[in-house]
């Protein structure tokens, strides 16, 4: 079963339908079904869907972080399979029966057949080759052994006594002059010795352009700068919209956060410091993580928050806005609570 078939099954066992859970996430219902048919070519780039099913499952009572995870794992390619290795076939010798018959045997008896290993033809032929110039050599050395054998020998012997010549007598030297010094050519000073004369390269001084503020790239606004360095402190402050408790509808909460970013991951600590508007006592601080990432304009964060009598995980989903802030939803698992978050950089 896939993914977006479980989250569609944990949906319906709720009695939800789409149009309503689109308003409970703010997520719409085509990208909400095209994340149960597993359509992943008509939703937003990857990083926007883990948001979207995290705050999906978390909205029907699924592990948010797990179903993310397992959602994405669908689509990444698996590796080939490793190749087999090669065999080669042994070589073998055939065995061939020859039968040979004996002088005690009839000729209307069978013939006891023995075996008899021969190699391949192909590896015949350079034996029969050797063996072949091994008899042309041993009947030369016989024929030269023989007296006509002896008689032309002597008579080669004559013709080429006849036909040697003296050879020729290497050129004659050419005699040296040593009456006369040879001339010797001083070595160069590299003092006197003339430079090249090189016309001059004129060197055009060069305005260096300055670095563009991203802000001012096309296409970006003061909006985008805030996301493209969220180090720094903030203030988030929660609303829930809607939970399984009534009580907790409309809750506000707010946190103190110092956040550090390091290329695209963002961490982060701080501590609760205000409940329904009101600030809290030291002892009602209690200290919360985040860890995640920045992808575009988009502040995906998945928070801890070691409360008492146990720890509240979630996640955060921002986007900058024109004035600064940074703004988006947040999913809990504290009485499966979801709503607004806006986070304020402290000055």
């Amino acid at each position: 079963m896939t993914v977006g078939a479980e989250l569609k099954r944990a949906r319906e066992a709720r009695g939800l339908s789409l149009p309503e859970l689109a308003g409970a996430t703010k997520i719409s219902a085509g990208r909400l079904a095209a994340i149960e048919n597993n359509a992943l070519e008509l939703l937003p780039p990857i990083n926007y869907v883990r948001g979207f099913v995290r705050v999906y499952a978390n909205e029907v009572g699924l592990d948010p972080d797990e179903l993310g995870d397992r959602y994405i794992a669908q689509f990444e390619p698996e590796a080939p399979p490793a190749a087999e290795p090669a065999t080669v076939a042994p070589l073998t010798r055939e065995l061939h029966h020859v039968p040979i018959a004996t002088a005690d045997q009839g000729q209307g008896q069978p013939v006891p057949a023995l075996p008899i290993a021969t190699e391949p033809q192909e590896k015949a032929r350079p034996y029969a080759a050797l063996a072949l110039i091994v008899l042309l050599m041993l009947a030369g050395y016989l024929f030269l052994r023989t007296p006509d054998g002896a008689a032309l020998t002597d008579r080669a012997s004559t013709v080429r006594g006849a036909t040697n010549v003296a050879p020729d007598a290497p050129p004659p030297r050419t005699a040296v002059d040593l009456s006369t010094p040879p001339v010797v050519t001083p070595p160069l000073d590299p003092a006197s010795a003339p430079v090249p004369q090189t016309e001059p390269v004129i060197v055009s001084e060069i305005d260096p352009k300055p670095v563009p503020n991203p802000a001012s790239l096309p296409g970006t606004t003061p909006g985008e700068d805030a996301a493209a360095n969220v180090s720094g402190s903030w203030t988030f402050t929660t609303e829930v919209q809607s939970a399984s408790d009534d009580r907790v509808d409309g809750l506000q909460l707010a946190y103190r956060l110092v956040l550090a970013q390091q290329n695209r991951r963002v961490t982060g600590t701080g501590y609760k410091i205000s409940e329904r508007g009101q600030p809290v006592a030291a002892a009602a601080q209690t200290p919360i993580s985040v860890d995640g990432t920045v992808a575009g304009t988009q502040l995906e964060l998945r928070f801890t928050e070691r409360a008492t009598p146990r720890a509240i995980r979630g996640t955060f989903s921002l986007a900058p806005a024109p004035d600064g802030e940074l703004r988006g939803t947040f999913a809990s698992d504290a009485s499966q609570s979801h709503g607004t978050v806006r986070a304020q950089r402290v000055k």
